[in-house]
């Protein structure tokens, strides 16, 4: 029997979530996106993400090479070099990770305006790489575990990785009623947040159970439970 054919019928490992099958290590993978509105579907299970304002990054270690590539496949590791360095805890992996590059301002918000500015310089010292998704790992694809199992296994995956002050940093999940944490959310004006089904798997394009639910620019924003 080929090499190659016995490897993809080892039994998958005991920590590895149902839905995860093995699978080669992929190419870019087409981000799954979020469908905007104004609340959160009654139907489903729902966790939420702090919405922030950046570029969507993809990253990928293949044998200890790092690539970080943009929302529309584009290799942009020289310029995000320091986040390529930032993820040298995880080169004994092969893994595809998911977030969003950030600057934070001083009272930790992320700005867009700083990150333009940031990226500006020869060298950017303030890039931060907020991970919130596990696509792929040793072997295995996660995109057909559900949201929570693959998060848990990306915390797994952090937990002794980095540190409070690394530029790789888990995005958390929060499990809250949403309308309290939007209207908390743009009381500290940051750009709103991210409604996820907590079952969902993880697939490419625009989905429904993805949902972006911005702050508006005023002190009044009206949301409600979708129906």
């Amino acid at each position: 029997m080929p090499r190659a054919t016995a490897a993809r019928r080892r039994p998958k490992p005991s920590w590895a979530p149902p839905g995860a099958i093995r699978a080669p290590f992929p190419g870019f993978v087409s981000p799954c996106l979020a469908t905007p509105g104004t609340g959160v579907p009654a139907r489903g299970q729902w966790v939420h993400e702090i919405k922030h304002d950046g570029y969507r990054a993809q990253a990928h270690i293949q044998q200890g090479k790092t690539t970080l590539f943009t929302r529309n496949g584009y290799d942009w590791t020289p310029r995000f070099r320091q986040l390529a360095k930032a993820l040298q805890p995880l080169e004994g992996h092969d893994l595809v990770l998911d977030g969003e590059i950030v600057v934070m301002d001083e009272g930790g918000v992320s700005d867009f305006h700083l990150l333009q500015d940031e990226l500006a310089q020869k060298s950017p010292e303030r890039l931060t790489y907020l991970v919130f998704d596990l696509l792929y790992l040793d072997g295995l694809d996660f995109r057909g575990a559900n949201l929570l199992d693959r998060k848990r296994a990306l915390t797994r995956l952090f937990a002794k990785a980095f540190g409070k002050r690394s530029r790789v940093q888990l995005n958390p999940h929060i499990e809250a009623e949403a309308d309290s944490l939007i209207e908390h959310a743009c009381a500290l004006h940051l750009e709103g947040i991210v409604s996820k089904e907590m079952n969902s798997v993880y697939r490419s394009g625009r989905q429904d159970d993805w949902i972006k639910i911005k702050c508006a620019k005023t002190d009044y924003l009206p949301h409600h439970r979708v129906r």
